[in-house]
């Protein structure tokens, strides 16, 4: 695992000493001292935010992340509309953001993060699909709830569509309810490359980390390998936890190995469509036994014509021959025959789309030979795969038939050499897997072992179509054993931290308070400069709020890539999912812990002045948990990284509750876990990020309506907004460009309208979102809301209706329910004050030497750029500066270049996202530890420290930071 918040060596140096400029003769070396370490943290910012876009740049471009939102988009509607009371089943809500991103485009934003010219135009370059059967992307079964348990893409055969694979069959998956299974039809394109590179497109969009099974059938599994290798190079979420080729020869084999029109010679006269009238009836059901041709059954034989009916059902045959073989000459038949007329031109159109299919098919088997030559440069004496890039790094089951006359055992046994020896479940890089159950690499299903072999000799190659109980058994075996492991109370899906607990050291180089994500990240950096760290927390665990308040179904709420704090590494390692999960947060974490040692204990330090040390050193009071008794521990650093905004939860009990007949709850903690949500009403109360994520959670588990009931209109936002602000560019201020603001808002506020949701109430206040709120993000709340399945509400609880049935408002409204989840904040956290003595502190995270705080600051406008909506900033005024402008205003001119950027507050360069900013300051934090010299100066020569401990608030941390240089820069 690369540990990504890991700064380069460079960043560990001073400012590189430039040729001294006239100018700068004012500056002692002691005076470019100081505002260098000052400078340092921009450094840091600087480099995280380059960070944050190289992964975007690696992740996926502006487009490629839209096709995987509208997919996600698609799935949840289509999981809306299959609701029998939702309203406008008939009637999906459109995904709106391709037409909007092509306009920000147009007005100057072309480029974005990860976009250059070349592969602007490679993305805008669409091969013409020509006729198909059917969409590349088919939901076969799809499942009540989301996300489902598990998933299969089932790639399409030769000759094949959606049909290839019978809905009913497929649908006898276990476990029943929980499987949802899509086809990917590969049918319309004439070569090989283009079409590969069309559907790769929409197999990689897929990224909401369930765990998937790739099938390929015959020329299908060829499409799978293809596609498996491009995504084994594709830094996105999906990759699947196995893949089973069936029925089709070993890549290298393929070309020699798969020709169906040698065993249906006539697939080979096949050149226009009306060859397609030449087909016999008896090699009609051959080409139905292999291929599944329900088309053109409408054929000749040697003795006699058949109609021209393509796609034409049996019972139309009957009619045909029935009217053909009646004794008045077939009048009998001509009513019945009348009445399919309709229906059989709807099927003759068709059946003229399938035909032209099948043609543009034969094409494309006969490039595949191409396509290996000229993109892998294979020899032509068709040598097994040798290089790791062509090998299938998880886990390879083949399944075969010895009635499928298409191919040799010897074409299907040399899908070994295709199978890594390493292979891992996808995704995994062995994490979420129990390790006493690794899968093996490669495995053979041979059907003739298990099944009858008079079924088999009926079924031919086409045996997927209806898959035998045999097939259907060892999926499921195969899904279970590679199942991503998402329970986070499961000791074996989290890696081992190492020890917890034992014997305490009597000195340490630097304490830190709180084993959350802040402290994980801040003892990594401590680590890698070479400190001895100990993490002590008041719970027997890590994790912080992920671990005591965050439920299994809880996802941060920012983009994946503005929330990341390391990088996966091996080679089937993939980031996170978008919205990371409770279980992927709690993984890295753990990871990140590997080299620090935990002691679960409240820390009793009392006043600082009373506890630090002649040599500067901490003196620090410890209670153990477990009854370890107290304890003190010598440190040189003490950092505090506990959450400011997450104190203690707020408990409200409201009049009447012990009336109501349904369930009340608090939306944290799991204490929703049990609860079934299927056909039941529920109200949210709270309008915040756990509000909505609650009602996320209630209509994917079924609900029939989920009622956001806030004291005030909480703000929400579909995921493209909240992820464009990670892939726009900005300027050096990160600043977005305005025009491109206001068409993102036009689509955020159509979103609003279209999904019949009020405005936030904030709005008409030119706020975008409430008070020390931030902006929760939902593409479920506007899509439930447009079919009637969620409400936003403003209203407060007066008390529970006596008939146990609901609740009345302060308002007189009443509202039915049977499900109350309470998401109704936290309490401020003002221990680091209590404990420390102080009650302000640095911009810079520091409050005395050696001892710092970092917390994620309250959210006030300043969250997003804005100016208004900011609290008071005017007592973070540097007056010496101001004054010293007033009467010298010349001296602004003596102020070296390097240093005009740290004059500018600049905007929020991460968005809603946190640990771009904890890791920024981490890093400088670790620095400040490994320059106490420096530290020193930098502490001597700043104003004292202006910023309120747990008052903190986003737009004064850039403003504040500014402020104080200045000071500095005066003296």
């Amino acid at each position: 695992m690369s540990l990504g918040g890991e700064p380069p060596k460079w960043l560990a140096e001073d400012l590189p000493d430039e040729e001294q400029s006239e100018s700068e003769g004012v500056l002692t070396k002691h005076d470019k001292s100081v505002l260098n370490s000052m400078a340092k943290f921009s450094q840091f910012v600087n480099y995280q935010v380059d960070l944050q876009r190289e992964r975007v740049r690696k992740r996926l471009t502006i487009n490629q992340w839209l096709l995987e939102n509208e997919n996600e988009w698609k799935i949840l509607d289509n999981m809306c509309r299959m609701r029998p009371w939702a309203q406008n089943r008939d009637k999906a809500f459109p995904y709106p953001f391709h037409e909007t991103t092509t306009q920000m485009r147009e007005v100057g934003e072309r480029l974005w993060i990860g976009d250059t010219e070349e592969s602007l135009a490679e993305e805008e370059r669409h091969f013409k699909r020509g006729p198909a059967p059917n969409d590349v992307l088919v939901n076969l079964v799809p499942t009540a709830d989301y996300p489902p348990l598990q998933r299969y893409l089932l790639f399409t055969p030769e000759f094949g569509s959606a049909d290839s694979y019978e809905r009913e069959a497929w649908s006898q998956l276990e476990p029943a309810g929980k499987v949802d299974v899509w086809v990917i039809s590969w049918q319309g394109w004439e070569r090989f490359d283009q079409m590969l590179t069309e559907v790769f497109r929409w197999v990689v969009a897929f990224a909401d980390g369930v765990s998937t099974i790739w099938f390929g059938h015959g020329t299908g599994a060829i499409v799978m390998y293809e596609c498996m290798k491009l995504l084994q190079r594709h830094q996105a979420p999906c990759l699947p936890v196995a893949v089973v080729a069936s029925g089709c020869p070993a890549p290298h084999l393929f070309a020699s190995g798969f020709k169906p029109w040698e065993q249906h010679p006539a697939l080979s006269r096949i050149k226009i469509p009306y060859d397609f009238e030449k087909i016999t009836e008896t090699q009609m059901v051959g080409l139905q036994r292999d291929f599944g041709f329900s088309q053109p059954k409408g054929c000749t034989d040697e003795n006699t014509a058949l109609p021209l009916l393509y796609n034409i059902a049996p019972g139309d045959l009957a009619i045909w021959a029935e009217k053909k073989n009646s004794a008045d000459g077939g009048r009998k038949g001509d009513d019945a025959l009348q009445r399919e007329t309709t229906g059989q031109r709807q099927r003759e159109a068709s059946s003229r789309q399938r035909q032209r299919s099948v043609m543009s098919d034969l094409k494309l088997l006969k490039s595949y030979s191409e396509f290996r030559q000229e993109k892998e440069k294979e020899d032509e004496d068709e040598k097994a795969p040798s290089d790791e890039a062509s090998k299938i790094l998880v886990p390879l089951l083949v399944v075969s038939s010895d009635e499928d006359t298409l191919v040799g055992e010897e074409a299907l046994a040399a899908w070994k050499s295709y199978a890594a020896a390493d292979a891992v479940p996808g995704g995994s890089a062995g994490v979420g897997f129990p390790s006493s159950k690794k899968y093996p690499a490669f495995e053979r299903l041979l059907l003739e072992d298990e099944e009858d072999g008079e079924m088999l000799a009926e079924l031919g190659h086409g045996y997927v179509r209806q898959p035998p109980k045999s097939l259907l058994k060892k999926l499921a075996q195969m899904a279970a054993a590679n199942l991503i492991n998402k329970d986070i109370n499961d000791d074996k899906m989290l890696p081992d931290v190492g020890p917890v607990d034992g014997e305490l050291p009597e000195t340490i180089d630097v304490l830190i308070v709180g084993a959350g994500i802040t402290g994980v990240c801040a003892a990594r950096d401590f680590v890698q400069k070479g400190f001895s760290v100990l993490i002590v927390d008041r719970l027997e665990g890590v994790g912080g709020i992920w671990r005591t308040y965050a439920n299994i179904y809880s996802r941060v709420n920012t983009s994946e890539v503005g929330y990341r704090i390391c990088d996966q590494e091996g080679p089937t390692a993939r980031p996170n999912q978008d919205h990371s999960p409770t279980h992927d947060i709690m993984r890295d974490i753990h990871h990140s812990l590997r080299q620090v040692f935990i002691w679960p204990s409240t820390v009793l330090l009392g006043r600082e002045e009373e506890e630090k040390q002649a040599d500067g050193r901490y003196l620090v009071h410890l209670e153990g948990v477990r009854g370890q008794g107290k304890r003190t521990i010598l440190s040189k650093v003490v950092l505090f990284a506990v959450n400011r905004r997450i104190g203690k939860r707020r408990d409200v009990v409201f009049p009447g509750e012990n009336h109501f007949r349904g369930d009340i709850c608090y939306g944290y903690a799991n204490e929703l876990k049990h609860l079934k949500f299927y056909g039941k009403r529920v109200i949210v109360v709270g309008a915040g990020a756990f509000a909505f994520e609650n009602l996320r959670t209630a209509i994917e588990h079924g609900a029939r309506h989920a009622t956001i009931l806030g004291r005030r209109a909480g703000t929400t936002c579909p995921k493209w907004i909240d992820m464009i602000a990670f892939m726009r560019q900005v300027d050096g201020h990160f600043m977005t460009g305005k025009q491109g603001n206001m068409i993102s808002f036009q689509a955020w506020q159509d979103c609003y309208r279209n999904a019949g949701l009020p405005f936030p109430e904030c709005w008409d206040e030119g706020l975008l979102k409430p008070h020390n709120h931030t902006v929760s993000v939902s593409d479920l709340a506007f899509i439930a809301g447009y079919h009637g399945l969620a409400s936003l509400e403003v209203g407060e609880i007066a008390n529970f209706r006596e008939d146990g049935q609901g609740v009345v408002l302060k308002d007189g409204r009443k509202l039915d329910c049977d499900i109350v989840i309470k998401c109704t904040g936290f309490h401020l956290n003002e221990e680091v004050p209590k404990i420390t003595g102080h009650h302000a502190m640095h911009p810079s995270s520091m409050i005395d030497f050696n001892m710092a705080y970092i917390a994620e600051p309250l959210l006030d406008g300043g969250q997003f750029g804005s100016l208004k909506g900011e609290v008071d900033n005017s007592h973070l005024k540097s007056s010496a500066f101001e004054e010293l402008l007033h009467h010298d205003p010349h001296k602004l001119s003596l102020i070296p270049e390097r240093y005009h950027s740290e004059l500018i507050p600049r905007g929020n360069p991460f968005g809603s996202g946190y640990a771009g900013q904890l890791l920024s300051q981490g890093n400088y934090v670790a620095w400040l530890a490994a320059n106490p010299d420096k530290q020193r100066e930098m502490l001597r020569e700043a104003s004292e420290p202006k910023l309120d401990m747990v008052q903190y608030w986003v737009s004064q941390i850039n403003l504040a930071s500014a402020e104080e240089f200045k000071e500095c820069l005066a003296k």
